[in-house]
C-alpha cells in the first residue's frame, strides 16, 4: 500500500509515541522486580508495610498488566499487526511500512 508523505510521517509519529510508552512500561516494571528481587534476597518479608505474599500478587498482576498493554500497544500504526520483539524495528514486518 502506498502512503502519502503526510500519510508516512504520521504513522512514523504515531510509532514514536507508542515506542516511548512502551519504554515508559518498562521502568517501573523493572524497579519493581529489582526491588523483589532485593528484598528477597535479604530476606525481608515486608515492604512498606506489606508482607511478601501480597507483593508477589501484585508483581503478577502488574506484569499480567504490562502484558495486556503491550499487546494493546505495540501495533504497527498502519496495519494494526503486532511488531513482535523487536524495541526498534525500522519496519513493519507484515505490511512493511516504514517506521523510523
Amino acid at each position: 500500500m502506498d502512503h502519502t508523505e503526510g500519510q508516512k510521517t504520521d504513522i512514523r509519529k504515531s510509532f514514536h509515541a507508542k515506542r516511548r510508552r512502551q519504554v515508559m512500561l518498562s521502568a517501573p516494571m523493572f524497579l519493581l522486580i529489582a526491588g523483589l528481587a532485593l528484598m528477597g534476597k535479604q530476606g525481608q518479608t515486608v515492604l512498606f508495610g506489606i508482607e511478601a505474599e501480597n507483593l508477589i500478587l501484585v508483581l503478577f498482576l502488574a506484569i499480567a498488566g504490562a502484558i495486556a498493554f503491550s499487546l494493546w500497544n505495540w501495533r504497527c500504526p498502519s496495519c494494526k499487526g503486532y511488531l513482535g520483539k523487536q524495541t526498534s524495528p525500522k519496519f513493519c514486518s507484515r505490511c512493511g511500512v516504514e517506521l523510523q
